[in-house]
């Protein structure tokens, strides 16, 4: 932490710098020539939708676990069984939606299909969003948990999830994470996606990592919303639609889930045009704020300049000047009508907020780059 927090001191002592030499403002009010230049790259096929109603049922087990399967023949069982060897007191089923593999995962499934503990849905090829909705289309359980098919669960992890968040009124309890690597077969045990221990706390910003695995989430949270079909960076849901509604979370500083990194991934190929998708699905979730009654709040505004940082990061990623250029005017058109007249409560995004008030296409470049290295 000392180390990351002089990293920090001496970027932004950078920054400060270089900011009078690297400016370059841009005309925001040129809006729609900016949406015409990331559409000539791509184009969504479809639009961002997350509201659907699920069906609520009256709980019939403590836990949901919902596991996501496409062309994971060589990890789908450790996965599974990782789940089935949990040592708990808490009633749970698994829901394994093989999402149309082409590969031996569903030889792999028959094993399972006679425990009482495992549901396996077979559908068409709908990507990871739709196989997870999928397995919460009717919530059977008093809370969800989702496990990625070629991850699997740390031993005790139900347990200690599921006792936090049944000793009080949370809706949702963050666990740790370590790393398995699969190119080179080795674990990296520093215990990542918690900071520190938080109980029944609402301060949901860097706090809680914006993926949707390694923590227990009320059912409710759930009862009418989905993953946006068709889209990568599904799980910016949890940043712009689940966190800011959150009244109260606690996170445990134990791991609960080991995360493997591998080639395939969308982290290991989005240096591709769908990687544009980071901004489609931004501006969707957006629109839907209203109806979903998140509010544009100081929080959600420290936690959007976070998000903007990612989508940069992503899309620059396509070495694309013009891209990028016009995903700045785009950017600096949704925080005005958004969020006008806030002020950013975190000195590692000061200068960034700046660049964006005053359209500085340079200085704001710098701040991505160098954020992103803290």
């Amino acid at each position: 932490m000392a180390k990351a927090a002089k990293r920090l001191q001496v970027n932004e002592a950078l920054l400060r710098v270089v900011a009078p030499f690297v400016g370059e403002k841009v005309n925001v009010d040129a809006s729609a020539e900016a949406e015409k230049t990331l559409k000539s790259v791509y184009t969504p096929k479809c639009s961002v939708n997350i509201q659907r109603t699920n069906k609520l049922c009256t709980p019939e087990f403590d836990l949901q676990i919902v596991v996501p399967a496409y062309n994971v023949e060589f990890y789908i069982e450790q996965c599974i069984d990782s789940i089935l060897e949990q040592q708990t007191k808490y009633s749970y089923k698994i829901y394994i939606v093989n999402d149309g593999s082409k590969d031996g995962t569903a030889a792999r499934l028959d094993k399972y299909r006679d425990n009482a503990k495992v549901v396996i849905i077979n559908q068409e090829n709908q990507g990871l969003s739709e196989a997870r909705n999928t397995g919460f289309k009717e919530i059977r359980g008093k809370y969800i948990m989702f496990v990625d098919s070629d991850d699997y669960l740390m031993p005790d992890a139900i347990e200690s999830l599921m006792n936090r968040i049944t000793d009080g009124d949370d809706e949702l309890v963050q666990g740790g994470y370590v790393e398995y690597y699969d190119n080179t077969k080795q674990y990296d045990e520093t215990l990542r996606g918690v900071k520190k221990e938080m109980l029944h706390s609402n301060d949901w910003v860097y706090n809680i990592p914006g993926f949707a695995w390694g923590k227990v989430f009320k059912s409710e949270l759930f009862a009418n919303l989905v993953f946006p079909k068709g889209f990568w960076y599904e799980d910016t849901i949890m940043g712009l639609s689940i966190f800011p509604r959150l009244k109260s979370f606690s996170t445990i500083a134990v791991p609960v889930y080991c995360y493997r990194k591998r080639q395939g991934s969308i982290t290991a190929v989005q240096a591709q045009v769908r990687a544009l998708e980071t901004w489609w699905v931004t501006i969707g979730l957006i629109d839907s704020w209203k109806t979903m009654g998140v509010k544009e709040d100081n929080r959600l505004y420290d936690f959007m300049l976070e998000q903007l940082r990612c989508n940069y990061e992503r899309v620059h990623l396509l070495q694309n000047e013009s891209v990028d250029k016009a995903l700045f005017v785009l950017t600096c058109r949704m925080m005005r009508e958004h969020f006008p007249d806030m002020t950013t409560s975190l000195a590692k995004y000061s200068l960034l907020e700046k660049a964006i008030n005053t359209c500085d296409y340079g200085l704001y470049k710098w701040c991505c780059r160098l954020v992103s290295l803290n």
